[in-house]
């Protein structure tokens, strides 16, 4: 493999994260599912206002983001999924304002406590929300490579930053390669 296809291992891994039932297509119910998983992790109760806030906002991200690129059972399928983030790189003013998207639903999402940072609590919960399969080992690991600046959380800055690395970079040893946990060998 050489270092160009090491994007697109990161968007295979990732698109394999959000693919939340495994059937090998991202709809809305993958995002539900991982609304609810973020909801149990940060212990709020099925059914309850912070549980939709959550469900809320992955719901925005598949509207956002995936559902355009849906055919028309709803579905996004793996080769689609690489067209369009391979098709944002060719826009780089599209790419950052996706970009920016993204990060502000995860911060909406993962910044359960409001404070503008993501504590490693909180990255926990919208990890293991993504991939539950992931060790808590694992997420502390992501969580100390992408603290920059070891200052005990993640800034929003600090999470653009890794986001930009993981979708646009083919260097292995970069922080962002980690956003979503042990980055997909080489």
């Amino acid at each position: 493999m050489t270092a160009d296809d090491f994007v697109s291992v990161k968007t295979r891994h990732y698109f394999n994260l959000l693919d939340a039932d495994g059937d090998g297509v991202l709809t809305e119910a993958d995002h539900v599912l991982m609304g609810q998983r973020a909801a149990k992790e940060l212990s709020y109760a099925p059914g309850s206002a912070q549980e939709q806030k959550l469900v809320d906002c992955y719901r925005s991200t598949w509207q956002t983001v995936q559902l355009p690129h849906a055919d028309a059972q709803g579905q996004v399928h793996l080769d689609a999924f690489l067209a369009a983030i391979q098709g944002l790189f060719a826009q780089p003013e599209v790419f950052r304002q996706v970009c920016g998207t993204l990060i502000d639903t995860v911060m909406s999402v993962a910044d359960a406590n409001g404070d503008g940072e993501i504590d490693p609590a909180e990255y926990a919960s919208f990890i293991l929300a993504q991939s539950p399969k992931m060790s808590r080992m694992e997420v502390e690991e992501s969580f100390s490579r992408l603290d920059r600046d070891g200052n005990g959380v993640i800034s929003k800055s600090e999470l653009e930053e890794a986001t930009v690395e993981y979708f646009t970079s083919n260097d292995p040893e970069l922080a962002g390669n980690w956003l979503y946990g042990r980055p997909p060998a080489l």
